[in-house]
C-alpha cells in the first residue's frame, strides 16, 4: 500500500527530529505511471510519526528511522472479511536505507522493513 507523510520535512544535522502525520491509504484507481494518482485513496490508517533521518552527503547514501502511532483506522475488504491495519495506540516502526539520486527522478532508491513495536495485551484485556 502507497503512504504519504505530511508534516515537517526531516531535518538533517542538530534537529535530526521531525513529526508529522503519517497516511496510509487503499488506491483507488492508482497507477504508478501517476504517482497524484495514490493521494486519491481513501485513508486506512492515520499515525502520529516520528522520523530521523542521517544521511552521508558525500555519498548520497541514508537511514531513517520511523516511529508512527496509530490514532485512527478505517476498515477496508479483504479476502476474510474487513480488514483493520492496528487499532489506536499501537506502535510500529519503519527502518528504511538507501541512497539519493540527483537529479531524479526518483529521488532516492530505498529499500526497508516494518515491525511492531506495541505492548501486547494479555488475554481477557480490550
Amino acid at each position: 500500500m502507497p503512504s504519504q507523510v505530511d508534516g515537517e520535512k526531516p531535518h538533517v544535522g542538530s534537529e535530526p527530529l521531525a513529526k508529522g502525520r503519517h497516511a496510509v491509504c487503499m488506491p483507488g484507481g492508482a497507477v504508478d505511471a501517476n504517482p497524484d494518482s495514490f493521494r486519491d485513496g481513501a485513508p486506512v490508517l492515520i499515525a502520529d510519526l516520528h522520523q530521523q533521518v542521517i544521511v552521508d552527503t558525500a555519498t548520497g547514501a541514508f537511514t531513517a528511522q520511523n516511529l508512527n502511532t496509530i490514532t485512527s483506522t478505517s476498515g477496508f475488504d479483504g479476502s476474510g472479511g474487513t480488514l483493520h491495519l492496528g487499532k489506536a495506540g499501537d506502535r510500529f516502526r519503519t527502518i528504511i536505507s538507501g541512497h539519493l539520486n540527483v537529479p531524479g527522478p526518483p529521488s532516492a532508491f530505498m529499500a526497508g522493513y516494518t515491525y511492531s513495536v506495541s505492548v501486547p495485551t494479555t488475554e481477557g484485556e480490550g
